[in-house]
């Protein structure tokens, strides 16, 4: 060993030497260490092995550091102090990079598809830049007083240790998350997506963050009458109020009328709360073929398979190229200073439309977006024998905010606000489409269909769509808005279609007038998965148009478990 390194440090000097550590350095903390802890503190975010990422990851750091040492030994042709500059610049910024990463954390708040206003942490930002600077100074001050050879040995030293520091930090994570790999997963495939019944269906169309307020204010712009052509035979209750504020907790309760309430973990929740779903057994026990596609969590037990579409399987990537792409800007979102960070900005679930594998094993897991099931309803057939229930989950009405009016893609991912009503427009082409086909097919008139959100996304997210079909039904589009629907009513609504009951009158029995109702907020959680719990869970009672945020009267009953 020692004769190795007299001879390389004879070949390309001294300096040379110290860049491969440094180069080292910067490519195991920026392109290894960076990306798998990310991984690990969030395993239950992501839905692939952590193998996955070994490829890409060995390449880029072997091509990095190739690349660095020639660019060294290149300038060392020209003068060895050119060298350790560069020495001294990599060590000082993988520090300055490494501090930023793990040290100088602000709450920039959850990524939930809502952009950063950056201008709202401008003190956070100076205190990243600050420490950035700083630490970059301190590389040039050591160049600039120490001997050259001691120069050398501090950056040889350091990097090693800190190498090991995140050797140390990747292994426990290691021990703690059960290692890179994830179980197999029960997931919804799209098996029989679009294979209906020749007899009696049931259609949910659940169209993610439709808000109630949204829908009003295009029933009153200028193809207001278009639109209620569209829903014509639905009976449609503005005053809807959701459960949860977001579909990890929304989606399970309104399949199963089970509630959360932080005291368990979302996996217990989650077992419980299949495991106890009269809806579920009821559709067994009657006979009924039950799809439910959606690209949220099921039970990690086989509760799941009540479910005909759902499969235990595991679960990859379509694109090691694409999930470089993703990994690396959320390295980059967490590393780089404040005023950078901006340019890495992504929204985390984009990850799941993009990068789930459509050809597991001949199964095709299914993805909730808007256009291919635009595109699917085309292939729709009604050969089914069996009483069928179908719902879907899809992209509807969700940020970021890609549809034009006459449901084409805008070629743009907008933010604001706004965006919700093209949206909202968008999707009667889509309710459109899916009606004349169930016409076109005979089953319109054998079908109840229900359209709606699994919660808001105006004010506190707490007023969804929902409307309703029921079978034989025929007049124009009509507005329940003295009735106070909540999400806790859908069992027994659910239990009066299985019941045979046939409007919208007689399956939403629910009287008109003032009621007291539940409605629980809470912020999203990138990381919930089965060992997790969700933020602090907000109580609220709901007197009046829920559609009002100051008639959501906080009870004082928050849900805690402790996260932050």
């Amino acid at each position: 060993m020692f004769v190795m390194k007299n001879l390389l440090e004879k070949l390309f000097g001294s300096e040379v030497i110290t860049t491969v550590f440094s180069a080292v350095l910067f490519a195991f903390t920026m392109l290894v260490f960076a990306p798998f802890e990310i991984y690990l503190s969030n395993k239950d975010f992501f839905f692939f092995d952590g193998t996955e990422m070994l490829g890409f990851s060995i390449l880029f750091f072997g091509a990095l550091i190739f690349a660095i040492i020639l660019f060294s030994v290149i300038a060392g042709v020209v003068s060895k102090k050119i060298v350790s500059a560069i020495n001294a610049l990599i060590w000082s910024l993988t520090l300055a990079l490494y501090v930023q990463g793990n040290f100088i954390l602000a709450d920039y708040g959850i990524m939930d598809g809502t952009p950063v206003d950056w201008s709202a942490f401008k003190k956070e930002g100076i205190i990243s830049v600050a420490v950035f600077v700083v630490i970059m100074c301190i590389g040039i001050v050591l160049l600039s007083v120490l001997k050259k050879e001691t120069f050398n040995k501090l950056i040889r030293i350091s990097s090693v240790c800190i190498i090991l520091l995140q050797i140390l930090t990747l292994s426990t994570l290691m021990i703690s998350k059960g290692g890179l790999k994830r179980p197999l997963e029960y997931v919804s495939t799209t098996n029989d997506e679009f294979n209906i019944s020749n007899g009696e269906n049931f259609f949910i169309l659940m169209l993610d963050t439709f808000d109630t307020n949204a829908m009003d204010e295009i029933l009153k712009d200028e193809n207001a009458a278009d639109y209620k052509e569209v829903l014509r035979d639905f009976t449609y209750y503005p005053d809807t109020l959701a459960d949860y504020s977001y579909t990890d907790l929304a989606f399970p309760a309104i399949l199963s009328g089970v509630r959360y309430e932080n005291d368990e973990t979302y996996g217990e929740y989650l077992r419980r709360a299949y495991g106890e779903s009269p809806f579920l057994d009821r559709l067994d026990k009657d006979g009924w073929y039950c799809g439910i596609y959606t690209t949220s969590l099921f039970a990690d037990n086989d509760s799941s398979l009540k479910i005909d579409n759902c499969m235990k399987i595991k679960r990859t990537v379509s694109s090691h190229r694409r999930l470089a792409g993703f990994m690396y800007r959320f390295v980059g979102y967490r590393y780089l200073i404040q005023p950078l960070k901006k340019y890495f900005w992504f929204y985390p679930d984009d990850m799941k439309s993009e990068l789930i594998d459509t050809g597991i094993d001949g199964v095709e897991t299914f993805n909730f977006s808007n256009f291919m099931f635009y595109d699917g309803i085309d292939e729709m057939k009604a050969s089914q024998t069996n009483k069928s229930f179908h719902w879907y989950h899809l992209d509807g009405t969700h940020p970021p905010f890609d549809l034009t009016p006459d449901f084409k893609d805008s070629d743009a991912k907008n933010w604001d606000e706004s965006g919700i009503y093209n949206e909202a427009r968008a999707m009667m082409v889509l309710i459109d489409k899916f009606n004349k086909k169930l016409r076109d097919l005979g089953v319109y008139d054998n079908s109840t269909i229900i359209i709606m959100a699994d919660h808001g996304y105006l004010q506190r997210r707490q007023s969804p769509i929902f409307m309703i079909k029921g079978i034989g039904e025929h007049h124009d589009f009509d507005i329940k808005s003295d009735v106070q629907l909540a999400f806790t009513d859908l069992q027994g609504i659910f239990g009066n279609i299985l019941d045979g009951k046939k409007n919208a009158d007689d399956i939403v029995d629910i009287p008109s007038g003032d009621r007291k109702r539940i409605y629980r907020y809470y912020k999203w959680n990138v990381d919930l998965g089965y060992d997790s719990y969700a933020r602090d869970l907000t109580e609220y009672e709901v007197t009046g148009d829920c559609r009002i945020p100051e008639n959501l009267i906080p009870t004082g009953n928050v849900y805690s478990h402790g996260i932050e």
